[in-house]
């Protein structure tokens, strides 16, 4: 739908300017004969509504110049950038600005919208469809980006299920004659990769200190470095 003009508006505007110019005129001449033969007081307030009638009855025409000016220029269109009207016109986007909504404030036009945020000037069914589209993908936008963090939640937990169900691991502490042993076990579901591994506490003769010990093998204190270790074998 095209920008649609206020005739009835344009048209009482219109047929206002020429008795703003008329009233502001005669209002004009009679402060002045008021300021020379009569009260100085009431011939500047005069003088001033008479300059304020002038004045709006020229700012009146001024925009309904610019109203032809600007929808010559937007044609049948429903939407125009601020930045193409200024261009057009030779004025600043600010200027633009102010202009169209001075029209607005005339009510010149019957269904038109700013959006400064956007810089563009369209009718208010665009703005509304517009405004609606952009809501609607910025919540395609949230609900995309739950999606992706759904998505690699699942995968996570996937790979921790696999490694859960794929994965045994064992730790067995255990005393045989006095000796202290542990034993750590861990293999894949799949039998391909398993490891078992049978140790005990051995006390470091040189500083009392224990180390954990492969069986079967010897090994150095933790503490002081000494070598240590007796090869006992594990018996259940």
């Amino acid at each position: 739908m095209r920008m649609i003009i206020n005739e009835k508006k344009v048209k009482e505007s219109k047929d206002s300017v020429p008795a703003c110019y008329v009233t502001g005129g005669i209002l004009l001449v009679l402060g002045v004969y008021w300021l020379l033969f009569s009260s100085k007081d009431w011939a500047w307030i005069v003088i001033a509504a008479g300059l304020l009638l002038a004045w709006s009855g020229k700012y009146t025409n001024s925009m309904i110049e610019k109203l032809y000016k600007y929808i010559e220029i937007i044609g049948d269109k429903e939407v125009i950038s601020i930045s193409e009207l200024a261009s057009r016109t030779g004025k600043t986007e600010e200027e633009v600005v102010r202009n169209l909504e001075g029209i607005m404030i005339y009510e010149f036009f019957e269904n038109t919208q700013i959006d400064k945020e956007n810089n563009f000037f369209c009718t208010r069914d665009y703005f509304e469809k517009y405004t609606e589209k952009e809501k609607q993908e910025s919540i395609n936008e949230m609900e995309q980006i739950m999606d992706e963090m759904e998505d690699s939640l699942q995968g996570v937990q996937t790979e921790l299920e696999k490694i859960e169900g794929n994965v045994s691991k064992f730790k067995i502490n255990t005393e045989v004659d006095g000796q202290k042993y542990v034993i750590e076990w861990s293999s894949t579901r799949n039998g391909r990769d398993s490891v078992v591994e049978e140790y005990y506490s051995e006390t470091c003769e040189c500083c009392g200190g224990t180390t954990k010990i492969k069986v079967g093998g010897g090994g150095i204190c933790d503490y002081c470095r000494a070598p240590i270790g007796s090869y006992k074998e594990y018996d259940d």
